[in-house]
């Protein structure tokens, strides 16, 4: 990447006092240098932070309003191009439903390069430190992998934004089908649409046990609100009732506006991360606090489910919000209206 170049990292001695015991409980001077040589070759020298900052919580703090611009940027533009397919849909020759115009994919990829500075922005701040706890903490060392083959940092960084930009694209495509069959698009060039969505309806297991059909262009619109929940979640969880300086070097301690949860800022780093798509600190967000559980394990077990809890709520909401809501629903959903069209074609 443009303006990376390999670095020295700090020597041994300047980590010492972090890494004083290792995954077995005992002290390893050995590993210690090793860590430290394996450091210097890592991380590139824009991803580099000199070594100064040991803690995830205290070096994520600038970008935090990145990632609070980008969900609110996400959330905004997303229903603004609903509105704009909605208004802009026409029905085209061949198609039992509406379509937007081609014209339509230039705004819809206009905040893409926010997303990717932002992402880029994060990974400044969060990959030095996590690095370091991966090399102590994690079996598998700080290996940055793709598919389980063990690649340099910066194909890695690239790789996860190709996934994040996917992620954008699905919240996109996703809007479009919404706009295009929402409010009277189903039977808008095509009064069979309904008919046929009638018909399995009560063929269905819903209408097997008495469920009243409900009109397709509804279930769309609800349907495609509720995945606005992966984002709306995590924002309404993470604002605080006190006022935070996002600085370096400062841990952002503070209490949840909405649940009284106290709050740092690596617990509001990675949810908004991973509510925005950011590929890369979803998987960062696992990893760091596993190594920190792992830490807490050996020094103090007392502290384990401060790590813990976070940890399994993170993965609770991640599987409902973003499997459950997303493929289950929103994916079955697309292919049976797309089944329909092409049932009145053939």
């Amino acid at each position: 990447m443009d303006g990376c170049h390999w670095t020295d990292g700090p020597d041994a001695s300047e980590r010492k006092g972090l890494l004083q015991v290792d995954v077995c409980g005992e002290d390893s001077s050995d590993s210690q240098e090793w860590d430290a040589q394996a450091e210097r070759t890592w991380l590139p020298a824009c991803f580099y932070d000199g070594g100064e900052i040991l803690w995830t919580s205290h070096s994520v703090g600038p970008a935090i309003p990145w990632l609070w611009a980008l969900n609110i940027a996400l959330i905004i533009h997303s229903a603004l191009f609903f509105i704009l397919v909605l208004l802009a849909r026409s029905c085209t020759s061949g198609s039992s439903y509406p379509a937007a115009p081609v014209w339509i994919v230039v705004v819809a990829v206009s905040l893409l390069p926010l997303q990717l500075l932002a992402e880029y922005q994060c990974l400044c701040a969060v990959l030095a430190t996590f690095t370091k706890d991966m090399m102590q903490w994690h079996p598998t060392g700080a290996r940055f992998t793709v598919m389980t083959v063990p690649v340099p940092v910066g194909v890695w960084v690239l790789y996860c934004m190709s996934l994040s930009t996917l992620f954008f694209a699905d919240l996109l495509t996703d809007s479009n089908f919404s706009g295009t069959m929402s409010f009277s698009g189903a039977e808008m060039c095509s009064d069979q649409t309904d008919k046929i969505w009638g018909y399995w309806w009560e063929h269905s297991v819903v209408g097997m046990i008495g469920v009243p059909p409900v009109p397709l262009d509804h279930l769309v619109f609800i349907c495609w609100l509720l995945t606005f929940l992966q984002q709306v979640v995590p924002c309404a969880t993470m604002v605080r009732s006190d006022r935070v300086a996002y600085e370096r070097s400062n841990d952002g301690k503070s209490k949840a506006l909405l649940t009284g949860q106290q709050l740092y800022n690596d617990d509001v780093f990675f949810e908004l991360g991973t509510a925005a798509g950011l590929h890369s600190i979803t998987l960062i967000s696992t990893n760091c606090r596993w190594c920190h559980v792992k830490r807490l394990c050996q020094t103090q077990p007392w502290r384990v489910m401060g790590y813990a809890k976070p940890l399994a709520e993170q993965l609770t909401k991640k599987f409902f919000l973003s499997y459950f809501l997303e493929p289950a629903v929103q994916l079955n959903l697309q292919a049976c209206i797309l089944a329909i069209n092409r049932y009145q074609e053939a």
